[in-house]
């Protein structure tokens, strides 16, 4: 009869159960995810039965996300799994569509795999720590014109003049030369390669 009714193994209707779930997830402790219950939801759980029940529905909802997950033998299983989510959110049939990522070497191919059409945007925190390595290693040791050519490269960066930082970075790749063979990531919109690794 509980599986005709849809109802958990504790014998809540599935709308109690999503009270429960919310209290325990989102209250800062079990302890008061369950006075909380008690004053909204007029329900008598204990602390302990609240934290039960959050973990198990936790657990069904990671099991529901790996099952939606292609196992593929070789491709990075968190792109599967971003992949999935996106899906499940309707983010494929968004007009504005964009992958916010690292910088690093490897998120690219995969935001091409996943997301294909997707425009590939850079997250500013990364951009900074890219921005310092680059203008460190520009100046090679030498902190002061390295910090200015740093701050330079931020304030054109924040202020959306991006031809201005990509012929700032394009000099200063220029001015190095090649890069030692190992370590290497690319520069989008750059012909060189910078020695600078993540």
């Amino acid at each position: 009869m509980d599986e005709r009714l849809k109802l958990g193994t504790e014998g809540y209707s599935p709308r109690l159960l999503a009270k429960i779930e919310y209290a325990g997830a989102n209250e800062r402790s079990f302890a008061q995810a369950h006075r909380s219950l008690e004053v909204l939801a007029e329900l008598s759980i204990s602390m302990k039965h609240v934290w039960r029940i959050t973990k198990r529905l936790g657990q069904e909802r990671g099991g529901q996300r790996d099952a939606a997950v292609a196992a593929m033998e070789s491709a990075e299983p968190f792109g599967w799994m971003v992949a999935a989510e996106a899906k499940a959110r309707g983010f494929y049939e968004a007009a504005a569509k964009a992958v916010v990522g690292d910088g690093g070497n490897w998120i690219g191919p995969l935001a091409d795999l996943h997301f294909p059409g997707f425009t590939q945007i850079l997250d500013f925190l990364h951009l900074l720590v890219h921005l310092y390595a680059a203008a460190t290693a520009a100046h090679r040791g030498r902190a002061k014109p390295a910090w200015s050519l740093y701050e330079q490269w931020l304030r054109w960066a924040w202020s959306g003049q991006i031809q201005s930082l990509i012929a700032g970075l394009q000099a200063a790749c220029e001015r190095l030369g090649q890069p030692r063979p190992k370590r290497r990531m690319m520069i989008r919109d750059a012909s060189c390669r910078w020695p600078w690794g993540m």
